[in-house]
Parts: C-alpha cells; sequence; structure tokens
C-alpha cells in the first residue's frame, strides 16, 4: 500500500507551534482584505491621480485675465474667479496669500483645491467652451478643516456648473483728486499682490 504525500500547498508542519523553515505557505494567494482602487467622488470614475501642466494657469497676465474679465462667487474659504477659456480644455489657478497661514496649511489648501478641481474638470464647462478658474483662499480658510475646504469648494463649482456665478468684478472707484478708492471687503482681488503666491 502506497500512501501518497499531501500537496505541498497546503503543507503545514508545526514542531513546538511554530512553521518549519522551508514548509511552503500560502503567503502567494492573492490578498483579498486590500481596499479597492479609490473612486472620484462624481460619476464613480477611477480616481485621476495626474494634475497636467496645460490644466494651469501660470502666467502673471493669465491670472490678471480671469480676475478681471472673469465673473466672480464669493464662499466662507474660497473666492472662484472664471473667464472663458483659450485651452484645450478648463484651467486653474490658486492664489494664497500668507496671512492664511504657514506654508503648511498654504500647501495643504493648495492640495485640496487641486484635488476638487481635478475631479470636476470635465464637468465645469462642456470641450468646445473651456473654463479659466482662479481660486483665492480667503482668510478664514486658515482655520478651518478640510471638510469645510471640500465643501465650500464643491458649492462653488455646482455654482459654475450650472450658470450660478454672475458676479462680475467692481471697478475701483475713483475719488476726489483722481485718487483710488479702497475696494470693498468682498470686492475683487487683483492678481498676485504683494504677499500672495499665485500658482497653477
Amino acid at each position: 500500500m502506497t500512501l501518497s504525500s499531501p500537496p505541498a500547498s497546503s503543507a503545514h508542519v508545526l514542531i513546538g507551534g511554530e512553521t518549519l523553515a522551508g514548509a511552503p505557505t500560502d503567503d502567494a494567494s492573492p490578498d483579498r482584505s486590500s481596499p479597492p482602487a479609490p473612486l472620484a467622488a462624481m460619476g464613480g470614475a477611477p480616481l485621476r491621480l495626474t494634475f497636467p501642466k496645460e490644466a494651469r494657469l501660470l502666467r502673471k497676465s493669465e491670472f490678471e485675465r480671469v480676475l478681471g474679465q472673469g465673473k466672480r462667487r464669493h464662499g466662507s474659504c474660497f473666492t472662484l474667479a472664471a473667464a472663458p477659456g483659450s485651452g484645450p480644455g478648463s484651467r486653474l489657478g490658486v492664489t494664497i496669500s500668507r496671512k492664511v497661514g504657514k506654508a503648511v496649511v498654504r500647501n495643504a489648501i493648495r492640495r485640496v483645491i487641486r484635488e476638487a478641481f481635478r475631479l470636476r474638470r470635465h464637468q465645469l464647462a462642456p470641450p468646445e467652451a473651456p473654463m479659466d478658474c482662479v481660486l483665492i483662499a480667503r482668510r478664514d480658510a486658515g482655520t478651518a478643516t478640510r471638510e469645510q475646504w471640500r465643501g465650500d469648494l464643491k458649492q462653488l463649482f455646482d455654482a459654475l456648473t450650472q450658470g450660478r456665478v454672475t458676479r462680475p468684478p467692481m471697478p475701483r472707484a475713483v475719488g476726489r483728486g483722481g485718487a483710488k478708492a479702497k475696494p470693498a471687503a468682498n470686492g475683487p482681488v487683483s492678481a498676485a499682490p504683494r504677499g500672495e503666491e499665485s500658482r497653477g
């Protein structure tokens, strides 16, 4: 009578409660506990992990055009300015003053903004009519949470998608003697004033 040995894949030789060195294990089996690939919040598409250079506003003149000619909407943490674009798709520029917070806070805000724009970029406007957007972080953003940032960005992008970003920039009033009056607290923000960073 011939005794057959068990398959190698299922052999577990134990000596003193420890696995014998060289004994095969099932480490090669697929890990079923790993989570699935992250999905985008809108549409269920796989999350895009890239933010191409062509999707960014990089020149000061581009910021000035959007801020000077675009329409605006204000949120609790951000101000969104949007104007018709000329590129192959919608583009983003970000302006964050040093008054908002330290570098670690500004960088965190910038990452959240880019993530929100990346997920909504192709929904903001049709390909034949792209939009150039500039997001300006308000001072209150420095003390807000990430969830508040994301909620505010969602409302602003929803308003842009639905055509509710309609507030035009208000020109500065000229006072007596030709002096320019100071803009209102919620008025337009110039492109990259002193102490601010403008990045795509």
